[in-house]
């Protein structure tokens, strides 16, 4: 499982475009709706606990 998180509408994130298509990394979109939140660690951990949860690993 090759995932990677960001806000992918940010201009500093555009040059990992080839890095993703060259490692087959999945983006998963991640909008700053604030500052200095953890709302990517969030994310994350959900998306962790649902993949534990359906057995997949």
């Amino acid at each position: 499982m090759k995932r990677i998180y960001g806000d992918w509408t940010a201009p500093n994130l555009g040059g990992w475009k080839s890095v993703l298509l060259e490692f087959s990394i999945q983006p998963i979109q991640q909008f700053r709706y604030t500052v200095s939140k953890n709302a990517t660690d969030s994310t994350m951990i959900i998306n962790t606990m649902d993949l534990l949860h359906r057995c997949r690993f």
